[in-house]
Parts: structure tokens; sequence; C-alpha cells
């Protein structure tokens, strides 16, 4: 499926140039979420990289297997991608989801925030657990995860690592215990504490919330 839609998207742009979205007259870029038996319109929020945040109806779930057809300005093209749902979040009568893509999406589909240079989607979480900072000496502290990307998790805790700190956060899910590991590269003090940015080594951001994705820097 990967390398059809690789192929697909070659052809496209050497017929096409750069298709980008096809607008809709709200000038929203739309896709379409295809799961099981279900297809619906989204609304798309951001897309980077390997990151899609969307906006629409359903009965979505994470750890859900999905396909993300994204329409070209060409109305009978559609780039179909597989991915899988990691992050939900409830919107009144919409939902809003954190989608991680097989494959990176190429520049004319992206979607970013105003002013907005990240190369992925930092997603909110409030996941509580243990910070262990390994060197230079051993200490722990109680921690949440104030949000997670791609390549990464910020942390808020009561203590403050120096910076490149070798560092573990652990938490138990479901009655199951469950780790990553990283390097602190950033550190923000605080009044209610410290925040500090840890550049994940041993696995992606997306562990924080439970939906297992293969580490590998390329795909899932």
């Amino acid at each position: 499926m990967l390398d059809s839609s690789s192929r697909f998207m070659s052809t496209l742009r050497g017929r096409l140039g750069h298709p980008g979205f096809r607008q809709t007259h709200d000038r929203c870029p739309k896709a379409y979420l295809t799961g099981s038996n279900t297809r619906k319109q989204v609304s798309v929020l951001q897309a980077i990289g390997f990151d899609v945040m969307v906006c629409g109806v359903g009965d979505w779930y994470c750890g859900q297997q999905i396909t993300l057809g994204f329409r070209s300005q060409m109305p009978t093209v559609e780039l179909a991608i597989p991915g899988k749902i990691h992050w939900r979040e409830q919107k009144q009568s919409e939902v809003e989801l954190g989608i991680v893509l097989g494959e990176a999406l190429s520049e004319e589909f992206v979607v970013r925030l105003p002013g907005c240079e990240r190369a992925s989607i930092r997603y909110p979480s409030g996941i509580a657990g243990t910070l262990n900072w390994l060197e230079p000496h051993s200490v722990s502290c109680p921690a949440s995860v104030v949000n997670y990307s791609r390549e990464g998790i910020c942390l808020q805790s009561k203590m403050t690592p120096e910076i490149g700190t070798e560092m573990r956060f652990s938490w138990t899910h479901n009655d199951v215990a469950h780790s990553v590991h990283g390097i602190s590269s950033w550190v923000i003090g605080k009044s209610s504490g410290t925040l500090t940015g840890c550049e994940l080594i041993n696995s992606h951001g997306y562990a924080i919330s439970g939906v297992e994705i293969n580490p590998t820097r390329r795909s899932f």
C-alpha cells in the first residue's frame, strides 16, 4: 500500500505539478477517513510529516487502523495513505483525532497553524507517572506528561534536570507498566514546577497514548 501510494504521487506530480488539497467553500482542507465499513469526510486541522489532526464525526477510537484519503484539486483524484489513530478528544458533537501515517506527507498536503514551523504535531496529555534521571546519579520524582509529539514528550515535575541528562519516564496503563527513555533537551522553570522537553531514543512519543507503533523513524 505504501509503495503504491508513493508511485501514485510521483505520477500525479508529473501530470499535475503540485496538486495540493481541493478547497471547499469554507477553504478548509477536507479528507476522507475510512475504517472497517465506515467512511466519513473530515476537516484537516493540521498535517505535518507523519502527523495529521482531523475533526469530524463518527465512532473512532485510539488504536484503530484507518486509511486517510486526501482529495486533490482534481475532483476525481484521491491519495490514500494507511494510518493509526493514537489521540482522541471529544468536541461537543464532533471529535478531534490524532493520526500517525504510514508515510510522510509531501509538502503540497502540509497544513500548518499560523506561525508554526514544527516538524510534528504536539498532542495534549495528562498521563501521570515517575521521572527517573539516570545520569549523573539516580533521582526520581512524580511527573506528568503535558504533551507528546513524534520525537519526544514534555514533562512537568517539581525538580529540574540539567540539559543532556539521560531520563526514563514510567507509568501504568490498564495495569500494565510502560516506560520511555530519552535525553532532556530543554528546561523551563515555572511557579507550578519545571517543564522538561525530552527527546526520546527508544520509541516515538505516540507510546504515551498506549497505542503500539513501530519505533522506526520512517514508518510504523
